[in-house]
């Protein structure tokens, strides 16, 4: 059976796992001369590799049930390309997932945590040091740093403790 493959019918019925998607948005420009980090756009590199990420997450049978995003232009790029391929998805944004660390993606997840699934997009080195936190055993793709791009799906135990080593790692796609 394939990763991920028959997850809705075995646990999100029974109520036993979160699933959290972990996206890092995909490669941005660099800013223009004089222009903001946060206005910076997809570059044609992030808009193919988001779009493969997601097209393989949706095959893989991968349907977050809410996404929450930085709201910076990247993340809202990356989060709309998603929406794109998957269909049925809204987003909302959170300001402290651009502007604040590690602890913000948290108390954000947690915020949310009635949902049976969550994906969080976000940045480096936020969404790194969130995979690292909550995994005692990390991806080879994540051997070199968290892909831009990369969707890294984690189980978590309910209830929902956020801490180290609570989170299995599912599956992880980045890009080809």
């Amino acid at each position: 059976m394939p990763l991920g493959a028959g997850w809705d019918e075995m646990t999100s019925a029974q109520g036993q796992f979160f699933r959290l998607f972990l996206l890092r948005h995909a490669n941005a420009a660099w800013p223009e001369p004089g222009g903001r980090d946060f206005d910076r756009a997809l570059d044609r590199k992030g808009q193919i590799d988001i779009r493969d990420v997601a097209v393989r997450a949706y095959a893989a049978g991968y349907q977050p049930e809410r996404i929450v995003a930085s709201p910076a232009r990247r993340c809202k790029e990356t989060v709309q390309a998603v929406i794109d391929v998957f269909g049925s998805s809204t987003a909302e944004y959170d300001e402290s997932l651009y502007d604040e660390g590690p602890d913000a993606y948290i108390r954000a997840i947690e915020r949310r945590a009635e949902a049976n699934s969550l994906m969080i997009v976000g940045h480096n080195p936020m969404i790194e040091s969130l995979a690292a936190q909550l995994t005692t055993e990390q991806p080879s793709e994540l051997a070199f740093g968290y892909p831009t791009a990369g969707l890294l799906v984690l189980d978590v135990q309910r209830p929902l403790r956020l801490k180290q080593g609570t989170a299995e790692v599912v599956d992880m796609i980045a890009p080809l």
